[in-house]
């Protein structure tokens, strides 16, 4: 499910605690990547994709199979303009999306936004705890759930990823989260934020374990039509990352200041 919601293929609609409630096939529609070509995402039957890339090789454009890191391939058109597109995809009622990446980051929330939203409940009991260590991006020992941060508790019926503030910590409160989630929570909570950016690469960098939550994922995705890649570090570093392709400076920046603010 992950992967098909960060290539945007499907929403999810999630209840207040953000658990995965339903999904749907979206209507399909074409964002534009970060090199300027269009990718097919949605619901495309097969014949209608055979007809939009036979309409778009005749107009004098080009087709692509774009082979994902992690999940399916997707097809993608370029060598048209973008007046050019729309009006081939208002023949098979696809909604171009110029800008995509940049523009779903235009939307979004900040972090704090978001973690200000979240509902609370009371502090749950635990069997075990683990503590999310902001410096190592690790999951470790604790002995109990006082203080702040992102803490993994098994409370019996299973594992239980949770966020406290200091507020929340004073109420005797937390909020329940995804573990994506809870991570960049934390590391906004220090004021470490988890990425890295290489603008010669053009690949933006979090630990293994602390992919983006949600749709900032899936804005990122945009930019290339792929899912991120694994990578381990070279040099005196032995870290894996999960890497984004084809981000661009702009998108970097906004969302750096995302998830910072």
């Amino acid at each position: 499910m992950k992967t098909l919601e960060g290539l945007g293929v499907i929403d999810v609609l999630r209840d207040e605690y953000l658990n995965p409630i339903e999904w749907e096939l979206v209507p399909r529609y074409l964002p534009q990547l970060d090199d300027g070509s269009f990718a097919l995402i949605g619901h495309w039957p097969s014949d209608i994709v055979l007809r939009f890339i036979a309409d778009v090789e005749a107009a004098g454009g080009q087709h692509q199979r774009r082979q994902s890191h992690d999940g399916p391939g997707i097809d993608s058109v370029s060598g048209l303009g973008e007046q050019e597109v729309i009006k081939l995809a208002q023949v098979v009622e696809a909604t171009v999306v110029p800008a995509s990446s940049s523009r779903l980051l235009g939307v979004l929330p900040t972090l704090k936004e978001l973690m200000d939203s979240l509902p609370r409940i009371a502090v749950p009991g635990a069997k075990t705890v683990e503590a999310f260590h902001v410096p190592s991006a690790r999951w470790v020992s604790a002995t109990d759930i006082s203080g702040i941060g992102a803490f993994r508790i098994n409370n019996g019926f299973g594992l239980m990823t949770i966020f406290r503030t200091e507020k929340d910590f004073l109420e005797g409160k937390a909020a329940i989260t995804p573990a994506y989630l809870a991570k960049h929570l934390a590391a906004l909570q220090f004021g470490r934020p988890l990425l890295a950016y290489l603008p010669e690469a053009r690949k933006l960098l979090v630990p293994i374990g602390a992919d983006l939550p949600g749709l900032y994922e899936r804005a990122l995705v945009l930019s290339s039509g792929q899912m991120p890649e694994k990578l381990q570090g070279t040099g005196k570093t032995h870290l894996k990352f999960t890497s984004y392709s084809n981000v661009s400076v702009n998108d970097a920046q906004t969302l750096w200041s995302l998830l910072t603010h």
